[in-house]
């Protein structure tokens, strides 16, 4: 007797904000989960979902650094089980923001690009939109990473994988629940759904100033490549 498996998402910053509430939505789908922080309280939250006969498997590690990146991708691999939706939530400037993004991106791209099919959500900021003299570096890692979504998606073309990126405004990781599970739900719908545009308009009926998504189609990264 063949049993269907469950799909298995990989959610990082998954502590508060919209990184918590992603991994909410997540579970309510039946997804299992490897849920990634830097914080011990990313066990509450591998407690709090871990339910109803789901899998949710805490990490806590730095995605700033190599050896966390490599942890992480130590724990999927010892599960045996591919990644079918990867949500990064860059959450600490240069090495968070680039570093260890492209590189998480990339080696979980690659599996999803030889199975045919996949779905990833970048979380950026509308800093990225604005040059701003106290925060200019945070900002300026915020622009990457929604270049780099854009870039990404495209060079995944026709490989069955999408890159949503998600830019929303006044959602830091202390922003009222309402407002981040508000965010989270438009990024999740626009990356499960693979839609190239269109979240504009619903964040802004919602009151959500700023948050728009873009999902490309795909295709084989000409350098770098995952």
């Amino acid at each position: 007797m063949n049993v269907m498996r469950r799909k298995l998402a990989v959610v990082t910053g998954a502590c508060t904000g919209i990184g918590l509430e992603v991994a909410r939505l997540c579970a309510r789908q039946g997804f299992e989960l490897i849920v990634v922080a830097d914080e011990a309280l990313i066990h509450d939250t591998a407690r709090e979902l871990g339910q109803n006969g789901l899998s949710c498997t805490p990490v806590q590690c730095d995605l700033a650094t190599a050896g966390g990146i490599a942890s992480l991708l130590a724990v999927i691999a010892s599960g045996e089980r591919p990644v079918d939706y990867l949500f990064a939530d860059g959450v600490r400037v240069i090495h968070t923001n680039i570093d260890g993004t492209v590189r998480l991106v990339f080696a979980v791209a690659a599996g999803m690009r030889s199975r045919g099919r996949g779905r990833i959500l970048i979380t950026g900021s509308v800093a990225s939109l604005m040059p701003d003299a106290f925060r200019a570096v945070y900002n300026v890692s915020k622009t990457f990473l929604d270049s780099f979504a854009m870039a990404l998606g495209n060079e995944l073309k026709d490989t069955g994988v999408t890159v949503t990126s998600l830019i929303p405004s006044a959602t830091e990781s202390d922003a009222p629940e309402e407002l981040a599970a508000a965010v989270a739900r438009l990024g999740f719908e626009a990356m499960t759904e693979g839609r190239l545009d269109g979240l504009a308009e619903v964040a802004n009926r919602l009151h959500v100033p700023g948050c728009k998504s873009r999902a490309r189609p795909q295709g084989v990264p000409s350098s770098g490549t995952p």
